[in-house]
């Protein structure tokens, strides 16, 4: 099965300090070809949000049911089996500001 990079982060308005978990995700083989994340869901990402109990937000990026932490969500997905990435976090993080 190919591997699914993960990266979280914590979204939601400026103003409350109440932040939501959320979750984009990225084949490892497109990611390693590409350098961007992907606009499409791939079987295996599929396969990942369907186990884990998903709600998608936007292309590849989904936020996991109400009341779970960013902990309870990254061990979810090491235990499916995805990879947290560095380079992939590091992308992501230069693209996205906090009050985006």
């Amino acid at each position: 099965m190919p591997v699914i990079l993960f990266h979280l982060a914590l979204i939601g308005p400026p103003w409350t300090t109440e932040k939501t978990p959320m979750v984009t995700l990225c084949p490892q083989d497109y990611w390693e070809h590409n350098k961007c994340c992907i606009d499409t869901e791939t079987d295996e990402m599929y396969e990942v949000v369907e186990t884990l109990g998903l709600y998608e937000l936007t292309e590849a990026t989904y936020e996991p049911e109400s009341g779970t932490t960013i902990e309870d969500l990254r061990k979810m997905l090491l235990g499916a089996g995805c990879v947290e990435s560095p380079e992939f976090s590091a992308f992501l993080d230069s693209h996205v500001t906090a009050d985006e």
